[in-house]
C-alpha cells in the first residue's frame, strides 16, 4: 500500500500574467499584480517542514505557479530560495520547479535557469495548435514561445510541456504529438476542466468521448515511436495496463493516507486537485493552521468522503481494480464526475485499449523496455525545434 513519502505544493506566489489564455480559469485575476507576502511564505514553509519532519517525508516540492511565475522577478525567487534555506535548514530535500507560458526569457532570468541556484526543472504550457494563447493586445503567443523553447534546449535546461486538450486542439491530438516526439519533449496532455466562466466550458469544452479517443490515438501514435517518450497520463495508463497483463497487482489509492498535492491560493488557502477553490471544500490556510490540522480539516474531511462515494461507484466492480488504484476517480473534477456517471470512467476505457493492444505480444519483454525507456528522457535529448 502507498502511503506519502514526499509531498508536492502548488503555489499561487501571483496570478499576474503577461497573456489572456481565452481557457484559464484565473482569467478574471490575470490583471492583478498582488504576490504572495514574505511572511505568508515563511508560515507556508515553517508548517510544511514540521509536517514533512513529523512524518518523515523523503522530499517535498514547491511548484510555482500563476499567472505567469516569470513575471515575478528573480530576485524575489533568490529571496525565497534563502528563506527556504532559512526555514529547511537543508533538513529535508527541497525542490522547486515552474510551470511557465515562456514567452519571457530575458538574459538574466535565463542565467538563473542555467545555474539551477532555485528551479531544478521547468514545465512549459504550449498548445502546439490552436489560437488560444494570445497576449494583453489579443496577439498570438506561439512564436516567442517556440524562439524560447530553442533557446532552453540550447543551454541544456531541463523541461518538459504541458498541452491542454480543449476544442481547439482536441482534433490536432496527432500533430501535438508529432511535434513533441521530435523533439524529444516529455508532455502532459490536460484535458480543459476548470473554468472562470459559463462561456469558457462552451467555447472550449470536450466531451468525454473525445478525451478517452485522443487518449487511444496518443498510445497507438507512442507504439509507432522510434524513440517513445513519457506522456502524462499515459505512462500511467499503460503500467496498469502491464500490470493486469502480468497480474501484478499494486495498491488502491486512499486519498486520506496518498494525496500528496496541495494547491496554495495566493492568500495561504489549500485545495486538493479534486475541488480547486471550492469554498466548501477548502482544507483551512497554510498560513494560520498547521499542515497537522490541515489534513483533518472539515473541509477535507467533505472531499474525502465523496472521493470514497466515488471509488466505490465506479472501481469496487472495475476488472483494474488493484492494477489501478483508481487515482482518476478519486481526484476527479466537478466537470468531470457527471460524464463519468454517464458514460463510465475514461481511464478504464483507455486501459480496455491498452489491454486489447498489448495483448497481442506473445511476450510483453518486447515493450517493457520501451515503457521504461521513456521515463528516462533529459534535457540532453531534446532536439532543435527548427
Amino acid at each position: 500500500m502507498m502511503a506519502r513519502k514526499s509531498l508536492q505544493y502548488v503555489v499561487k506566489l501571483s496570478k499576474y500574467c503577461n497573456l489572456r489564455c481565452s481557457y484559464c480559469y484565473e482569467f478574471e485575476s490575470l490583471g492583478d499584480k498582488k504576490r504572495m507576502s514574505p511572511e505568508l511564505l515563511e508560515a507556508i514553509f515553517t508548517h510544511a517542514r514540521d509536517f514533512a519532519r513529523d512524518e518523515e517525508l523523503a522530499r517535498i516540492r514547491f511548484s510555482w505557479h500563476g499567472g505567469e511565475p516569470f513575471m515575478v522577478p528573480v530576485e524575489q525567487y533568490r529571496q525565497i530560495g534563502a528563506l527556504q534555506r532559512r526555514v529547511f535548514d537543508g533538513k529535508i530535500p527541497i525542490q522547486n520547479v515552474a510551470q511557465t507560458n515562456l514567452t519571457i526569457l530575458p538574459e538574466k532570468l535565463l542565467d538563473f535557469l542555467k545555474h539551477g541556484d532555485f528551479f531544478q526543472g521547468i514545465g512549459i504550457s504550449f498548445d502546439v495548435q490552436g489560437d488560444q494563447r494570445i497576449d494583453r493586445q489579443g496577439l498570438p503567443s506561439a512564436q516567442k514561445t517556440l524562439d524560447n523553447l530553442q533557446t532552453i534546449i540550447d543551454h541544456e535546461i531541463d523541461f518538459g510541456a504541458i498541452t491542454v486538450l480543449a476544442r481547439n486542439t482536441i482534433s490536432h491530438v496527432e500533430a501535438i504529438f508529432n511535434f513533441y516526439d521530435r523533439l524529444g519533449i516529455p508532455f502532459r496532455l490536460l484535458p480543459f476542466y476548470l473554468s472562470a466562466y459559463d462561456e469558457q466550458i462552451e467555447q472550449h469544452a470536450i466531451t468525454q468521448g473525445e478525451l478517452v479517443e485522443a487518449m487511444k490515438l496518443t498510445f497507438d501514435l507512442w507504439m509507432m515511436s522510434d524513440n517513445p517518450l513519457s506522456i502524462d497520463p499515459l505512462d500511467d495508463y499503460i503500467d496498469h495496463a502491464v500490470d493486469f497483463l502480468t497480474g501484478n497487482k499494486q495498491f488502491i489509492y486512499n486519498k486520506d493516507a496518498d494525496e500528496i498535492v496541495f494547491i496554495i491560493d495566493i492568500d495561504g488557502s489549500v485545495s486538493g486537485m479534486a475541488d480547486t477553490y471550492d469554498p466548501v471544500r477548502t482544507y483551512g490556510n497554510l498560513g494560520t493552521m498547521t499542515m497537522h490540522d490541515i489534513i483533518v480539516s472539515p473541509g477535507r474531511r467533505i472531499a474525502l468522503d465523496e472521493c470514497q462515494s466515488r471509488m466505490a461507484r465506479h472501481c469496487n466492480n472495475c476488472p483494474y481494480y488493484g492494477y489501478c488504484p483508481g487515482h482518476f476517480v478519486a481526484e476527479a473534477t466537478p466537470a468531470q464526475r457527471p460524464a463519468m456517471v454517464v458514460h463510465g470512467c475514461p481511464a478504464r476505457a483507455v486501459i480496455d485499449h491498452i489491454v486489447e493492444r498489448l495483448s497481442g505480444f506473445d511476450d510483453l519483454s518486447a515493450i517493457l523496455p520501451a515503457v521504461r525507456r521513456c521515463r528516462t528522457a533529459d534535457a540532453s535529448q531534446h532536439r532543435p525545434v527548427y
